[in-house]
């Protein structure tokens, strides 16, 4: 309530700042400013006293209401009330409505269930046979429903023979919404029955019994701390979360292929000699600006990394990191810009 109050107040505000700059030409600019640098502050201000503990969160939730609420209303303001011999301007302002129209729908409506699937392969001379691995990451919601549903659904239709969870399930406080989500996500978890296992590490949203509360009655094996799994063919390490965030991680070689995977991708900086890294984290950062990429990642890894992909690090080691399948809840603002939610699969197969 104090978050619409907030966008009211900052929403008359600016249509009269752009109503009365707009009776006559030569203050139309400086009232242009003057809104601009008041809104600014405004959210500045309000991203502390709205934060939740968060607020670096609340002034992006608060800079993109801004962006879709009270810049619009600016903007027609001064449309509507510009002098007649500011035909262009008018033009371009209606044009720039409808393009944060446009981003809006996109970025809040669209974008966030709009999931893709990743292919990746993986060949190596330490794989014997084909085997497809499936990572979902950062599902990260706070009502599993139909979305979630369907993201298990196209999960299983690939028929994967490893499924890897690298946290983030449930974001909601103690209570008992908490545990009847995060037991709801948990059976939908267990309808995926792979040939060799689903593992399931913490993220950054879990309670101190997650793998309790989410994973209680499945067939998913969750840990806390860093274990080494023999999974068929190869090994799988699943790290805890302070071990993931390690920059200086070092890990031993394996003499099977080995799978290392973490909720944050910061060990891939380290000296864990797997064959496959695998982490998530960072959504790709939910918004990527062109020829930028995220603004904000949370990691300490480049940017590029951050924004999600595949690449092989010079001594044969594969790193892939998922843009992830749900998004930030609690204070940060729920959309996704140039960033889908997605699926990765990759298939390890033998050097050809």
């Amino acid at each position: 309530m104090r978050e619409i109050l907030f966008h009211v107040a900052c929403s008359i505000a600016t249509l009269g700042a752009a109503i009365a700059g707009s009776r006559a030409e030569r203050r139309v600019r400086a009232a242009l400013g003057f809104a601009l640098v008041a809104m600014l502050l405004s959210v500045s201000v309000g991203s502390f006293v709205l934060s939740g503990g968060m607020p670096a969160f609340a002034f992006i939730r608060l800079a993109a209401g801004f962006g879709v609420i009270e810049l619009p209303i600016l903007i027609i303001g001064f449309v509507a009330m510009a002098p007649p011999s500011w035909r262009k301007r008018r033009a371009v302002g209606a044009l720039a409505v409808l393009c944060v129209a446009g981003v809006a729908v996109d970025a809040f409506l669209i974008e966030p269930r709009a999931l893709e699937v990743r292919y990746e392969t993986v060949r190596s001379a330490r794989v014997s046979s084909p085997l497809r691995i499936v990572v979902l990451t950062d599902v990260q919601t706070d009502a599993p429903g139909d979305y979630e549903r369907e993201v298990m659904r196209r999960a299983a239709d690939l028929e994967p023979d490893l499924v890897l969870l690298p946290g983030d399930y449930i974001q909601l406080p103690d209570g008992d919404a908490y545990v009847e989500a995060a037991h709801r996500l948990g059976q939908m978890f267990d309808t995926l029955r792979p040939r060799l296992g689903t593992f399931a590490v913490r993220g950054n949203v879990e309670h101190d019994d997650f793998v309790r509360d989410v994973f209680a009655g499945t067939r998913i094996r969750a840990v806390d701390e860093t274990t080494r799994f023999e999974v068929g063919s190869i090994d799988v390490v699943a790290l805890s979360f302070d071990d993931s965030f390690d920059p200086e991680l070092g890990w031993p070689a394996s003499e099977r292929f080995q799978v290392v995977f973490g909720h944050g991708p910061d060990f891939m900086l380290g000296d864990v000699r797997g064959d496959l890294l695998v982490a998530g984290h960072t959504h790709g950062g939910q918004l990527q600006i062109p020829f930028f990429g995220p603004p904000l990642t949370l990691s300490t890894v480049p940017r590029e990394w951050a924004a999600g992909g595949h690449w092989e690090h010079p001594v044969g080691r594969h790193l892939v990191v998922s843009r992830g399948i749900g998004m930030e809840r609690g204070s940060a603002p729920r959309f996704r810009f140039r960033c889908h939610p997605e699926i990765v699969v990759i298939d390890l197969a033998p050097l050809e």
